[in-house]
């Protein structure tokens, strides 16, 4: 198979497959899951993030931060493997000056 061929989704800026994000949303509507769509940044581990950087990433439009999920994404990607992303959020960091106190 020629590389130089094939097509890959990251290159457009589309890395997940729109027709299963689609069938998620509909099963989770048929379901009653309110789900919520974000913008998970991606940090290499494995030591947990500062309340400053916590705050930068919030900043520059991260709804969520983790270690994990973007790197999985890439190899789908550059595979062509159809993928998308669910992540269940466990822990909500607060990131006011009142809270570093």
């Amino acid at each position: 198979m020629n590389m130089q061929t094939k097509k890959s989704t990251s290159l457009n800026n589309q890395p997940y497959d729109a027709k299963m994000n689609a069938k998620i949303e509909e099963i989770a509507a048929a379901h009653n899951i309110n789900l919520h769509k974000g913008v998970y940044a991606s940090v290499v581990g494995p030591q947990l993030e500062t309340r400053a950087e916590y705050r930068y990433l919030k900043i520059i439009g991260a709804d969520a931060v983790g270690m994990s999920t973007v790197p999985e994404i890439i190899v789908a990607n550059h595979l062509q493997i159809p993928v998308i992303a669910l992540s269940v959020l466990t822990c909500l960091l607060y990131t006011s000056d009142a809270a570093d106190e």
